[in-house]
């Protein structure tokens, strides 16, 4: 036990150690100064599509193209966005075909369902859906991050499953922040009214209200705060926002979105907070820049790795 305990206690310097070299030693010049986070590239849209019979698509270009499910249904691909409304026919009984959508690191990408309910997904985000809804719901699952604008369907409820949650709606706007990591999901209603379930609120549920934002807990324990709701859908709109947040916490969304890998020499820094606001298609230079100009933590770049020290 001693050994195992001075074994850890000397892998902790030698990895520091390690990040310091391959940073400080390995990196040319040009790609240790603000100048390479230009080599930096934003995401763009981008996606895998999975169809009930394992076949996989992958949609990363704007060629459009048509293709049909298994049970006839006509799935339209255009420049970055995958429909599945131009097909009206509605199966007689509640018999279901599902599909699965993928967006990578780096990636976004547009879904209009059967019903004409439009989902954007966000990087690191998957969504599996019913080819066409039938029966008294409908129903799909969600891993990630996705703004939703449900077509109105009195008759038949739309529910979003994530990991701890359901959330219930007839009509309306919301974002789900719900990565598997996270500590809280994020549920922020924009306009009309969901309804969320978790194991405390059983069978009776939760009602939000319109710039309400739920935070469920991975215990399943929800606290409602009052927020700003396009506050936290501003990345289906080409921003990037932050509001006195951890610097961890606000590069763990960068880094899904530009594709890069985040190191800290200093663990403190990872408790650093931030606030700021990047556009989305552009470089991400000025948010770092930010950063830096405090004189609280300092970066160096390699490819695409950032080193933050103090």
């Amino acid at each position: 036990m001693k050994a195992l305990k001075y074994a850890a206690f000397l892998a902790l310097p030698l990895l520091v150690a390690g990040i310091g070299y391959y940073f400080y030693s390995k990196s040319p010049a040009s790609e240790i100064t603000a100048s390479g986070a230009d080599n930096i590239m934003p995401g763009s849209p981008k996606a895998r599509l999975i169809l009930a019979d394992g076949q996989t698509y992958h949609l990363d270009d704007e060629k459009a193209f048509n293709f049909l499910e298994e049970d006839g249904t006509l799935i339209e691909k255009r420049q970055s966005a995958i429909d599945y409304s131009k097909d009206s026919v509605i199966p007689v009984e509640e018999t279901y075909l599902y599909n699965t959508i993928e967006v990578p690191r780096g990636g976004e990408y547009t879904l209009i369902l059967s019903d004409g309910t439009t989902v954007h997904l966000n990087s690191l985000s998957s969504l599996r859906y019913p080819v066409k809804f039938s029966g008294k719901y409908r129903m799909v699952e969600l891993s990630g991050e996705a703004f939703f604008n449900v077509r109105h369907n009195t008759g038949a409820p739309f529910i979003v499953k994530i990991n701890n949650a359901e959330v219930e709606v007839l009509g309306t706007e919301f974002n789900i922040n719900a990565y598997e990591k996270a500590v809280f999901n994020a549920i922020t209603l924009e306009q009309g009214s969901i309804k969320i379930y978790t194991k405390q609120t059983g069978t009776a549920g939760t009602v939000l209200k319109p710039n309400q934002q739920a935070m469920v807990s991975q215990n399943d324990e929800m606290k409602i705060r009052e927020v700003n709701a396009s506050f936290f859908s501003s990345w289906r709109h080409g921003k990037i926002v932050f509001k006195d947040e951890r610097l961890e916490d606000i590069m763990d969304v960068l880094a899904r979105w530009y594709s890069i890998d985040v190191f800290y020499l200093n663990p403190s820094v990872k408790e650093l907070r931030f606030g700021g606001s990047l556009n989305k298609y552009e470089s991400i230079s000025p948010i770092l820049e930010v950063f830096e100009l405090t004189n609280k933590v300092k970066y160096r770049i390699n490819g695409n790795s950032i080193l933050f020290y103090e």
